[in-house]
């Protein structure tokens, strides 16, 4: 699992699934303000969409040291749940994954929280994983600035990480918008033979353009600091200083 904004491998896929159908967007971008309120429409809503980043950024890792990712995704949604599915592959290297997800998430005045799950499958060979999570977010329109804290578990490694952060609506139209983010990590035992604690913090600066009514157009260019990372650990051989960036093409149907 893994934040990205707006690209399409989910870090914590189940919160990008609990708010994704009320986005104007419908990519993985997260715009608290739309999030669902207690006027949430039972509706049967979908997106499709196809990125490309020039990093797998997860964890604060570069987990395919420096090669691409292409991913698609496909996510329905109904009232307060939502469903979706989640394919990345590399066309460097031998990596192929795929992911289903399902969530459900609630709204009390500014406050939005929710609860997932998703079941990790890579190829080839990699054990299959679940993962359950939840997250709690606050929005306030007239300050532009989006609050979200998630936490994930896995089942494999039976431990979490914590991802906390910060949006600010930098530029916003009817057709173009842009945001800046702040994201800070902590392990807590779901990387495996890697350090505990902070992980890592991120700045990302992330747009979105509007083609048509159905159709969005989206990029992102984020910098990842590494925050204690003890090269005698495996599971930090690849937690280290780097950037990347993405584009996406997302279809609102």
């Amino acid at each position: 699992s893994q934040m990205k904004y707006p690209s399409f491998t989910s870090t914590a896929t189940f919160f990008v699934l609990c708010v994704s159908h009320v986005s104007a967007s419908a990519s993985d971008s997260v715009n608290l303000d739309d999030i669902i309120s207690d006027d949430s429409s039972s509706a049967l809503e979908g997106e499709l969409a196809v990125g490309w980043d020039s990093a797998f950024f997860s964890e604060g890792r570069d987990d395919l040291d420096g090669d691409s990712l292409f991913s698609t995704a496909v996510n329905l949604s109904w009232d307060r749940f939502s469903f979706g599915i989640w394919h990345g592959y590399s066309p460097d290297q031998d990596f192929d994954e795929l992911e289903l997800s399902v969530g459900v998430s609630h709204n009390i005045g500014n406050v939005d929280f929710g609860l997932g799950y998703t079941y990790v499958r890579s190829f080839p060979g990699a054990d299959d994983d679940n993962e359950f999570g939840f997250f709690v977010a606050w929005s306030d329109a007239s300050l532009d600035l989006d609050l979200a804290a998630e936490i994930y578990y896995s089942d494999n490694s039976e431990g979490s990480f914590l991802e906390v952060s910060a949006t600010r609506h930098l530029w916003a139209n009817d057709d173009f918008h842009v945001d800046l983010s702040s994201i800070v990590g902590f392990n807590l035992g779901f990387v495996e033979d890697a350090h505990d604690g902070p992980n890592h913090v991120a700045l990302q600066l992330a747009g979105e353009y509007t083609l048509t009514s159905s159709l969005a157009l989206t990029a992102h260019t984020t910098y990842s600091w590494a925050i204690d990372e003890d090269s005698a650990l495996e599971g930090d051989e690849q937690l280290e200083n780097f950037f990347h960036a993405g584009v996406g093409l997302v279809w609102s149907f």
